[in-house]
């Protein structure tokens, strides 16, 4: 699907999740890893903090025009994976199609797993570019 179209898969209640976190807030709070900053927040601050940091990526990534496409990836050890399963690799695109980071070997990767990767390689790429995060 890439970076547009989920409006209405993250708009669904998640449980446990924070009130006040937006749909998009919400979908990476459910379907994204996490980490937290040991003695600074709690685990559940550091989950709120990297949902919202991934929903901002991903409204970026759509406001500049980046895409990612999908292809598969033929240069993974197929030891690695399991037979039949979806061996893919992921590159971030600018609006003119200047490749802007990539990730590959992604493993049965489905639409939300697919979702997440997007705004993280968005995420990666606004840090290397000096774009601010607000916390």
């Amino acid at each position: 699907m890439g970076l547009h179209g989920f409006a209405a898969l993250a708009a669904t209640h998640i449980a446990g999740a924070p009130v006040g976190l937006g749909p998009a807030e919400r979908f990476f709070y459910a379907h994204a890893g996490y980490s937290h900053k040991p003695g600074v927040e709690s685990p559940e601050q550091g989950r709120t903090r990297g949902a919202k940091a991934l929903a901002r990526a991903e409204a970026h990534a759509s406001r500049h025009g980046w895409r990612v496409a999908w292809k598969e990836d033929r240069d993974c050890d197929p030891e690695d994976y399991e037979h039949g399963e979806d061996v893919l690799w992921a590159r971030l695109l600018d609006g003119g199609g200047k490749g802007l980071g990539s990730l590959g070997c992604i493993v049965g990767a489905d639409a939300n797993y697919r979702r997440v990767v997007e705004a993280e390689l968005a995420l990666e790429a606004m840090g290397e570019r000096g774009v601010a995060r607000r916390r």
